[in-house]
């Protein structure tokens, strides 16, 4: 690559990334220093990065990098990816004359040698400061990276939260909720002007055989494509190792224990679902979990029609539980004529969710007999509407708006 290449791609990237339309992300505490934005696909992270050039560069007169045309190299262009980082750094040498440079580098680690060129790049002058995106998976490895974690902040990506989506949606609040629970909170696919079904199933083609398959190196892609149709089959449903097992086997695919073990690993690791132990598990031969999905829209590829409100509803619901305690461990409980959705030790709390009025009786009757055998001093029953018949003094209702609160 010449310098002159450079100049004139480095004017289009920063044209392109100008122009991207904000999402109003959190961005709290990164105005100065060098950044590293973490993020998995189709989660924002070039639309945070553009937020955040608009915000050191033009947003306030007393940031230091005010007025600075930025340095913007997306490495999603093939261009990068044939250049070593020292050739890239050479190049770079004569754009990095400036009294204040501000470097961003979008998607920075689909160059094979991406380390040392922030690393080089963060010494190269005294006056630069850099702004990185990649990948989650990417950014672990700053963490037994010394020279990297001494010169970069991590700001991981969280997915659109309902609030962020209705500031820059500007849509009612039912109406946000309404589009959160059936399309999930990936922001590529919640300001798609496309068709949502047809993005989805692109970004699913994506994460499934661009990124897992390869990355993991996984042998039987129909084995690992019918454990997620099994776990939205029977989501939120108590399942082993051994059951996920016999049900692969009937559909005449032949895995191990072993491979279902293995698989559901992968799943995890790459947030398609999530999990949740049982809080009896340690008296039983099998271990046992509830499954939940990470993402409703990715979910929804997976269930009929027929099931499709419900199970969005209550995995939603989940969802929004798992937010609000995630800094705790969640258990379920599966004990005789005492069956809870969650239960929080630390914090002395039992849930179960009620997504149909009709399930709200067995619901009270569960919550009453697993207090006897454990006692529970907030026992909660999570419901879309309010529950219009009284309850025993000690259940509580929370519905809507009140649990979505979390999301």
């Amino acid at each position: 690559m010449t310098t002159e290449e450079l100049r004139l791609q480095v004017k289009h990237d920063r044209q392109i990334l100008l122009d991207t339309p904000f999402q109003l992300r959190n961005l709290a505490g990164m105005a100065s220093g060098n950044w590293i934005i973490a993020a998995d696909r189709q989660r924002g992270k070039s639309c945070a990065l553009a937020q955040l050039i608009y915000q050191r560069t033009q947003q306030r007169e007393d940031r230091r990098m005010y007025g600075v045309e930025p340095i913007v190299l997306s490495f999603r262009n093939e261009i990068y990816r044939r250049t070593t980082a020292h050739e890239l750094l050479v190049v770079l040498s004569s754009q990095i004359t400036e009294e204040k440079i501000l470097l961003c580098l979008d998607d920075v680690d689909l160059l094979d040698d991406w380390p040392q060129l922030l690393i080089k790049a963060a010494v190269a002058t005294p006056n630069i400061e850099i702004l990185a995106t990649m990948s989650t998976l990417s950014a672990r490895q700053i963490t037994g990276n010394t020279e990297l974690r001494n010169k970069f902040n991590i700001k991981n990506l969280a997915d659109f939260t309902l609030h962020e989506y209705l500031r820059v949606s500007k849509l009612s609040y039912n109406e946000a909720l309404n589009r959160f629970i059936r399309w999930g909170c990936f922001p590529g696919i919640l300001l798609s002007p496309e068709r949502h079904t047809e993005s989805l199933e692109r970004l699913f083609r994506t994460l499934f055989y661009e990124e897992l398959l390869p990355r993991y190196n996984v042998r039987n892609e129909t084995a690992l494509r019918m454990i997620l149709h099994l776990l939205a089959e029977h989501l939120g449903e108590e399942i082993s190792y051994n059951g996920l097992c016999r049900m692969l086997q009937e559909t005449r695919l032949k895995v191990g224990v072993s491979t279902v073990v293995e698989y559901i690993s992968i799943l995890e690791k790459t947030r398609f679902i999530r999990s949740i132990g049982c809080f009896s598990e340690q008296t039983t031969r099998t271990p046992k979990r509830r499954y939940w999905f990470v993402d409703n829209g990715l979910l929804s590829l997976f269930i009929p029609a027929t099931q499709l409100h419900k199970k969005l509803l209550r995995n939603i619901m989940a969802h929004a539980v798992l937010q609000k305690y995630q800094k705790h461990t969640i258990y379920y409980a599966s004990q005789r004529n005492a069956s809870v959705d969650f239960y929080i030790p630390e914090r002395d709390i039992a849930i179960i969710l009620c997504p149909n009025d009709e399930l709200i009786p067995e619901a009270v009757q569960n919550l009453q007999r697993f207090d006897r055998k454990h006692p529970t001093t907030y026992k909660y029953i999570n419901t879309v509407g309010k529950i219009s018949d009284s309850l025993p003094r000690d259940i509580f209702n929370i519905f809507l708006p009140e649990w979505s609160s979390a999301l």
